[in-house]
């Protein structure tokens, strides 16, 4: 059984070896793991910290040291196949996108890239270090007991007080929103930590330039595709994938920002109201207007999509 994971990657010099170093070594029911690094435009020096990264192996030992005990061998037969350990290469595969093209892109990039390596389960995760890597065998429970094909984190929204209010409740209502709009069955629809199996991952298309989340849950629901949601840690992020700039305009915007229900009421009315076009309209003012925005366009557009495909 071969793992392929992908880690999508905007300007994450800082963290992405240390999410790399992470990554377990040797997973129950897996023989193999590919890492790939989709590095999306990124300008600090992104793919090359990846690169840095010392390559560590799994395999049996080559070493030519005699062994320790002079005792002749009980068997001149090699260690069957189900003895070996797995094989692992940290250093991971760098796929460089350019110039940045966004995370939706990435995330096809990653799942075609994994799927023409022949692997039989795909994951995914950020590289700012919010979920943690040693939870991947937790992931993937579920797709090699064979109950589920899609299984996606729940990072526990309402216990991270750390993400203010806007962001915490923004993506509770959000997960509220596609639970009643299209039935799909996830406490936390838009979490970036997920695990597919070959075939569902063959199914899966996105159309969305913005983001996969919504819409691959949206298809799995419309398609068959089993999901499973598992609880996992979620950690406070810094300001990653921003240059200094962004990073400026963030701090001093972030704490007055209108409250969530306005935002997304106001992305809403935009949206009814036939702006489809103009994301930049000045009726949206800021990037969590926009945001809101272009999540609620996906989602419609992937509802009526799928949902005319089933019948």
């Amino acid at each position: 059984m071969k793992l392929g994971v992908f880690i999508p990657a905007y300007n994450e010099a800082a963290t992405i070896g240390e999410v790399l170093a992470k990554i377990p070594r040797s997973i129950a029911g897996i023989q193999e793991i590919q890492v790939f690094v989709i590095d999306d435009g990124s300008t600090d020096g992104t793919a090359e910290a990846a690169e840095a990264v010392p390559s560590t192996s799994s395999k049996p030992s080559t070493s030519s040291k005699p062994p320790t005990s002079s005792k002749p061998p009980t068997s001149s037969k090699p260690p069957t196949s189900s003895k070996l350990p797995p094989r692992f290469e940290l250093r991971p595969k760098i796929i460089r996108v350019n110039p940045n093209r966004g995370l939706a892109n990435a995330f096809r990039v990653g799942l075609t890239t994994a799927l023409a390596d022949g692997a039989d389960i795909i994951a995914h995760l950020d590289a700012d270090g919010q979920y943690d890597p040693q939870e991947l065998p937790k992931l993937l429970a579920p797709i090699l007991a064979g109950t589920a094909d899609l299984v996606t984190g729940d990072r526990q929204i309402a216990k991270r007080a750390f993400l203010g209010p806007a962001r915490q409740y923004g993506n509770m209502l959000g997960s509220w929103f596609l639970r009643a709009y299209a039935g799909v069955q996830v406490k936390d629809v838009s979490c970036g930590f997920r695990a597919y199996s070959r075939a569902a991952a063959q199914q899966l298309e996105v159309h969305s330039s913005h983001t996969y989340t919504h819409e691959t849950l949206i298809e799995a629901r419309y398609k068959g595709i089993r999901v499973a949601e598992v609880p996992i840690t979620f950690k406070h992020r810094p300001l990653s994938g921003f240059n200094a700039a962004q990073k400026a305009i963030y701090k001093k915007f972030a704490p007055i920002a209108p409250n969530t229900g306005q935002l997304g009421l106001g992305a809403f009315n935009i949206y009814k109201n036939g702006a489809l076009t103009a994301p930049n309209s000045s009726r949206l003012t800021t990037g969590l207007h926009r945001h809101i925005y272009k999540c609620l366009r996906a989602i419609f557009a992937a509802k009526a999509r799928y949902s005319n495909k089933s019948h």
